[in-house]
């Protein structure tokens, strides 16, 4: 359930000419190096519903997702280039196809400004955005 949402949003990304080749699905790690240098999109997608659905063996009729992105560039103005691409892909009331459910559009709720990346290595500098979506099985 949770990798069928996250393709087409991947995908959606992957899409925008500036994020080509450079958007990496995983966890932004403090204690590692960068998995590429910059300039980098690090995507990471997670769920609470998971853990209903690994612990009860429920099958949940709604699923919330929530979407973090670490837009990595060299310098401020590349990681805000970065955050913008980013937004204009998954902004403006997009919603994701998803067979077998009806995703809601993607809310936009937090943005944190390029600030210095304290956690990478090399000095970066580095954005955080988190998108959220209600997705609704379909009903047949």
């Amino acid at each position: 359930m949770i990798q069928e949402h996250v393709e087409p949003v991947l995908a959606r990304l992957e899409a925008h000419p500036t994020l080509v080749d450079i958007v990496v699905d995983g966890l932004l790690d403090q204690d590692r190096d960068l998995p590429r240098p910059p300039p980098l999109v690090v995507f990471h997608a997670w769920t609470p519903t998971r853990e209903v659905t690994r612990l009860g063996g429920v099958r949940p009729d709604t699923a919330e997702f929530r979407f973090t992105v670490h837009c990595i560039g060299e310098d401020a103005a590349q990681a805000r280039r970065l955050a913008d691409a980013v937004e204009a892909q998954l902004g403006d009331g997009w919603k994701p196809s998803v067979p077998g459910w009806n995703p809601g559009h993607l809310r936009h709720p937090t943005s944190l400004a390029p600030r210095p990346g304290l956690v990478t290595k090399p000095a970066t500098h580095i954005t955080t955005d988190e998108y959220r979506m209600t997705s609704r099985r379909a009903s047949f």
